[in-house]
């Protein structure tokens, strides 16, 4: 295009024609496919199942803080010249806030609980550079790392901080409103109906 002619040349808008029609086909491909189940979803960070359970959000948070503990690992675990309180500091900031997110609404199962439970103290023995054949308690390791909480008080904490903010908010949230136990004004018992026989 030069400074005389305002209008594309006619290539150019056949070209741009051809692309719109591909998008349109494309989308039209993807409408008439519709959506399909699957067997989990991806929202915020959160992993969710269709039924409720939370494993794979745990095992993908956890896999998560896995690659953070690794990531720092010849940089700050295996280095005797900083602080044990240090390292634990970096671990709160770092690991735990990685495999604590959403965890409000995760509904633990004992499996669940043990697999955060045992990624916890893997972290924790080997920030002290403890083995597992040195037969040293998991409590003595705790109390050796700054008496750091284990990870289902953490996760209990940080679910009650979570009730605490939903009492907080106005009346009529819908997160407010779920805690209320009361029915809505509309709503009506179902009639039990007996059958004949």
């Amino acid at each position: 295009m030069n400074g005389d002619d305002a209008l594309p040349s006619p290539e150019y808008l056949e070209h741009k024609l051809e692309e719109l029609e591909f998008a349109i086909r494309r989308e039209e491909a993807t409408y008439k496919r519709g959506l399909g189940e699957v067997d989990s979803s991806k929202y915020l960070g959160a992993r969710s199942l269709p039924d409720g359970q939370s494993k794979d959000d745990i095992i993908s948070r956890i896999d998560a803080a896995r690659r953070v503990f690794s990531s720092l690992w010849k940089y700050l675990w295996t280095r005797r010249d900083i602080s044990i309180s240090t390292k634990i500091g970096v671990y709160r900031a770092s690991v735990r806030s990685v495999i604590l997110y959403g965890c409000e609404c995760w509904a633990l199962r004992v499996e669940d609980e043990q697999k955060l439970e045992v990624f916890d103290h893997y972290c924790l023995r080997n920030v002290l550079q403890v083995k597992f054949t040195d037969f040293v308690s998991n409590e003595t390791v705790r109390t050796r790392c700054d008496n750091i909480a284990r990870i289902l008080q953490a996760i209990q904490e940080k679910r009650l901080k979570w009730f605490e903010n939903v009492l907080c908010r106005q009346p009529h949230e819908l997160s407010v409103t779920a805690l209320d136990l009361k029915p809505l004004p509309n709503w009506k018992r179902r009639s039990r109906s007996q059958f004949k026989t």
